[in-house]
């Protein structure tokens, strides 16, 4: 399988003043250099998004399980594009922890999540209960 990809992202806002706007792009620059990711993965357990990185020999040589997060980056995929992702990712969570914390089969959780998804996204009409 695939894990999926997402996170955060840095932007500069339009509506400020020239000064602040170039202070921004200097900081975004910043937090998305080499440099600072580094110290991001070393200091901080943050996996970089610069996949030049996990071949860098100082992460390596002090995170040795580095070169397995890049095959799982390299094979990851995006999120479904989706304007319900919020609310499906919500009922994931929901159903799984139910699962894991024993309230439900796996099975009883696969199946109650996928008729919430169907009902979210237009698959399905809502069960009476």
């Amino acid at each position: 399988g695939w894990g999926t990809l997402g996170g955060w992202q840095l932007a500069v806002n339009a509506h400020v003043s020239p000064a602040r706007r170039k202070a921004a792009a200097r900081l975004i620059a910043h937090l998305t250099s080499p440099e600072a990711n580094r110290v991001l993965a070393l200091h901080y357990a943050r996996n970089p998004p610069r996949l030049a990185l996990y071949d860098d020999p100082r992460l390596r040589a002090e995170e040795p399980f580095i070169a397995s997060l890049k095959e799982a980056l390299v094979r990851a995929r995006p999120r479904p594009v989706t304007p319900y992702y919020l609310l499906i990712a919500d009922v994931l969570q929901s159903e799984f922890s139910a699962a894991v914390a024993g309230l439900r089969t796996p099975e009883v959780a696969l199946t109650r999540a996928q008729k919430q998804v169907d009902h979210l996204t237009g698959e399905q009409p809502p069960e009476e209960e």
